[in-house]
């Protein structure tokens, strides 16, 4: 293989590789492990023999010698990056937690939620973010298109239970009873 098909073929699975990282923290798919593993198979061969050969024939220490070198740590960093991005997002703490029937709601304590939808397969991820005063939150920009979640959420007891998160009607400001969600964690200072 040629120096400049090692270029493209590193850049192409590199950066493809930060594409499906990036998807898969708007969507589940259940063959990611695959793509990830074959491209990571192939961008650490080509990383790690480009390497090796650039030491090994170069005697000039100008950066211009060393492209697959430069690209890999690029495309390492760029992953890594995006990872980190997701990971902070997903790991801040949690003011309220909520499930029902396949959707799932994490509400932050910074003002941001995570909101997932779908079979164990194919979840959807919504982010965005929400205002809560007393007992009520108004979520900003929910694709209610392509869930079933209205953008305005009460919290309440129904019938002397648990805790629950109630949806609001679209239009009218009634109380969807039948559609609530069951609060698994709830850690606002009562």
């Amino acid at each position: 293989m040629n120096k400049k098909t090692k270029i493209f073929t590193l850049l192409f699975s590199g950066i493809l590789f930060a594409y499906i990282l990036f998807q898969s923290y708007q969507r589940d798919n259940l063959l990611k492990i695959f793509y990830f593993l074959f491209l990571s198979i192939i961008s650490i061969y080509i990383f790690y023999n480009g390497i090796f050969e650039e030491i090994k024939t170069k005697k000039n220490r100008s950066l211009k010698s060393y492209p697959l070198t430069l690209i890999g740590i690029f495309l390492i960093l760029l992953n890594t990056g995006i990872t980190g991005y997701y990971e902070i997002k997903l790991n801040r703490p949690t003011l309220i937690k909520a499930k029902n029937h396949g959707v799932y709601a994490d509400f932050k304590k910074n003002g941001c939620y995570i909101i997932k939808s779908g079979s164990w397969a194919s979840k959807k991820y919504f982010y965005g973010k929400y205002k809560i005063k007393d007992s009520i939150i108004t979520i900003d920009k929910l694709d209610s298109e392509n869930m079933r979640i209205s953008n305005k959420l009460v919290i309440m007891h129904h019938n002397k239970s648990k805790l629950k998160l109630f949806q609001t009607h679209k239009k009218e400001n009634e109380i969807l009873v039948n559609q609530s969600f069951e609060i698994m964690e709830d850690n606002r200072k009562q």
